[in-house]
């Protein structure tokens, strides 16, 4: 009987969730390459240890979207507008070098663009 009611908590806790869910999590490559993220899984992934196997991966999963949708905030939230900008200063100086081709100044600073923005549209 009690076994019963558990599963009957798990099943109202589940249809709760469900009812509140907020925007999909996309987890994006780049997570991984932050110093952060291990310890951000390690830390959150313990947290939910009561319930059923299923829930308590659900469980932990909510806590690690929200360490890492955190570190999406403090360390990536303008990369879209980081790629543009370094774009657009690579465009700034290859129209200079229309005008100057054999500017060795402005082909070093073309060489540092081109590897800005390669690195912008990396991450």
């Amino acid at each position: 009987m009690e076994k019963d009611e558990n599963i009957a908590n798990e099943v109202e806790q589940w249809s709760n969730y469900e009812s509140c869910k907020g925007q999909s999590f996309k987890f994006l490559n780049h997570f991984t390459l932050d110093s952060e993220f291990i310890e951000i899984v390690n830390q959150n992934w313990l947290k939910g240890r009561e319930g059923f196997a299923m829930y308590r991966i659900m469980r932990n999963l909510e806590h690690i979207k929200a360490g890492l949708k955190d570190l999406n905030q403090r360390k990536f939230r303008d990369i879209d507008a980081k790629e543009i900008q370094a774009r657009e200063k690579l465009d700034s100086i290859q129209d200079l070098l229309q005008t100057d081709p054999m500017n060795t100044h402005l082909l070093k600073m073309e060489k540092e663009a081109k590897e800005e923005h390669a690195k912008a549209k990396k991450v």
